[in-house]
């Protein structure tokens, strides 16, 4: 009988240490709380373009001016900014040109007038076919302003120019800027 109950006594304590061992091969980590956080801005987006010598546009996203043939040279210089006048901070994205007038093609009034455009030089036509985007400086928070741009007009005239107009709209381009990194710094315009 003892022989017996010392086997039991065996078997019990193997029993109790294998139930000791069990978990050690083996982790398990359980959570039930998870956390997440997100920022929703609500607000409008709106900028607004000025100058002082526009002929149309001023306080919205295109402005325009209007080149008249007045003898034998046309000299016109024309500043602009741009403002965030709306509830959350913007990205200047692009800006793009067009000059409507000019002539029938080839249009002598839009070739020969030059255009100072961004640091760009050519003829009118030929610099509104192309597009610009904002290289630096593209950044406002609300109501600040961006600029100011000139854009400067020249050229000889011809017979063919007499009588005839050009007129150059600009038109800015934003989107909602998150607010991360500087906002205004000198605005740079790249051709693209």
């Amino acid at each position: 009988m003892e022989v017996l109950r010392s086997k039991w006594v065996v078997l019990v304590g193997m029993g109790i240490a294998a139930l000791g061992l069990v978990g050690l091969g083996a982790n398990a980590a359980f959570t039930d709380h998870v956390a997440a956080t997100q920022v929703i801005q609500v607000g409008t987006l709106s900028l607004s373009m000025n100058s002082a010598d526009a002929s149309s546009g001023n306080g919205t996203k295109h402005l325009t001016w209007k080149l008249v043939n007045s003898g034998s040279s046309i000299n016109q210089n024309h500043t602009w900014t741009v403002t965030n006048d709306g509830t959350l901070p913007l990205h200047i994205t692009t800006v793009s040109l067009l000059a409507d007038g000019g002539g029938l093609d080839p249009a002598p009034l839009g070739d020969d007038v030059q255009m100072n455009f961004a640091g760009y030089t050519g003829s009118v036509r030929y610099r509104e076919s192309f597009g610009y985007y904002c290289a630096g400086g593209c950044n406002l928070n609300v109501g600040d302003s961006w600029g100011p741009f000139t854009m400067d007009f020249s050229g000889n005239l011809g017979n063919a120019d007499e009588g005839l107009t050009i007129t150059p709209t600009v038109t800015v381009n934003a989107i909602e800027w998150n607010g991360a990194g500087p906002s205004g710094g000198t605005p740079v315009l790249s051709q693209g």
